[in-house]
């Protein structure tokens, strides 16, 4: 039982940490800074930036260059739920949360990584461009507690079936 009890609060420690990690550095791009939490509002900034630049061009005459509209992509909307899903795994110690939790960040971190590989890749050129360069702590983090989230689940049992009571065998046991 030792062995048991040894790694039980790991995936919670690890669900606590992606909740704090999204408020920490991500991306760190030489003078540029943000966290997980600012994602949302940097698309919101480069969608007015985009429609200032199609009205200032609009009244000089000349023609606007089509440029693809900036929109939220869809894995945006799934970032928004990790520290939401951290602090429910902390907090609820289930290993089936701890699982889906672990699984739901991993996933929709993997999609992010595509999708910005693939569309800043294609513009930056892929030998210039890595993202391990602009990785921050905070992304590190958000991308390693998982990990520890499925280890604490799957090694330690869940508290489902088994209570912290004392065992028959234990009552005459000193401590």
């Amino acid at each position: 039982m030792a062995i048991q009890n040894k790694y039980k609060n790991v995936a919670r420690i690890c669900g606590g940490a992606i909740a704090v990690a999204f408020f920490l550095p991500w991306i760190d791009i030489m003078l540029f800074s943000f966290s997980g939490m600012e994602l949302n509002g940097m698309f919101n900034k480069l969608q007015e930036l985009q429609s200032f630049a199609n009205a200032s061009t609009e009244g000089t005459g000349e023609v606007a260059v089509e440029a693809e509209e900036i929109s939220k992509p869809l894995w945006l909307y799934g970032t928004m739920l990790f520290p939401v899903f951290g602090v429910a795994s902390a907090v609820i110690n289930k290993k089936l949360l701890h699982i889906f939790s672990a699984i739901f960040i991993l996933g929709i971190t993997i999609w992010t990584f595509v999708d910005l590989r693939s569309t800043l890749g294609g513009e930056l050129g892929d030998d210039q461009f890595s993202m391990l360069q602009i990785m921050s702590i905070g992304l590190w983090v958000t991308i390693l507690a998982p990990f520890g989230q499925l280890f604490g689940a799957l090694v330690y049992k869940d508290n489902a079936g088994e209570s912290d009571s004392v065992h028959p065998y234990e009552i005459g046991k000193s401590n």
